[in-house]
């Protein structure tokens, strides 16, 4: 009568061990397309942070130019139109 039992134990035993291999390797998985995930992502964010600063960069090139552009009306003597050709602040 024991072997039986023995026998159950052993199909029991077998089912565990792959439920605990496909467990680890969905893990791994896992672990590996949120590490990827998070190298992309690094990226993403570090190129937002240039083109950021390009942004500001662009701003204030934008108001030299509009600067330059009422000294150059005011010099034809458009002063007063100088508005309407800067509007867009």
């Amino acid at each position: 009568m024991p072997q039986p039992f023995y026998r159950l134990k052993m199909l029991k035993a077998e089912g565990t061990m792959e439920t605990t291999l496909y467990s680890i390797g969905l893990g791994g998985l896992i672990s590996a397309l949120l590490s990827i995930t998070a190298y992309f992502l690094h990226y993403l964010h570090r190129d937002f942070r240039e083109v950021q600063a390009h942004m500001i960069q662009l701003r204030a090139d934008l108001e030299i130019v509009k600067v330059d552009l009422e000294r150059v009306l005011r010099a034809f003597g458009l002063g007063g139109t100088a508005s309407r050709y800067l509007k867009g602040d």
